[in-house]
C-alpha cells in the first residue's frame, strides 16, 4: 500500500486483499477513465510465496471502445429497423 495508496479504498485494495488472505487469484477490468485518463485495464492477480500479491496489467482500452461503438451501432442499426 505504500507503493500504491491510491489503491486504498478502491476495487484494487478489496481484490488484492482476497487474493493475499485467501491464496486465491483474481481476474478483472477497471476503467480507469475520469477526464484525466483514458485507460481500461485487465488485471490478473496472484498470491505470492511471501505473502504478497503479483500483479499483471493490461491496456485493453481500444478493444473496449471499440466494442462499445459496435455495440452502439448495433443498437442504432436495430431501431432503424424497428421502425
Amino acid at each position: 500500500w505504500t507503493l500504491f495508496p491510491g489503491a486504498l479504498g478502491t476495487p484494487f485494495e478489496s481484490h488484492y486483499r482476497r487474493v493475499a488472505a485467501e491464496s486465491v487469484e483474481a481476474h478483472f477490468t477497471h476503467d480507469y477513465s475520469d477526464g484525466r485518463l483514458d485507460l481500461v485495464v485487465d488485471v490478473d492477480a496472484y498470491p505470492s510465496p511471501d505473502g504478497g500479491v503479483a500483479v499483471f496489467w493490461r491496456d485493453v482500452t481500444a478493444r473496449v471502445r471499440a466494442e462499445a461503438a459496435l455495440a452502439a451501432g448495433d443498437a442504432r442499426y436495430r431501431a432503424l429497423l424497428s421502425s
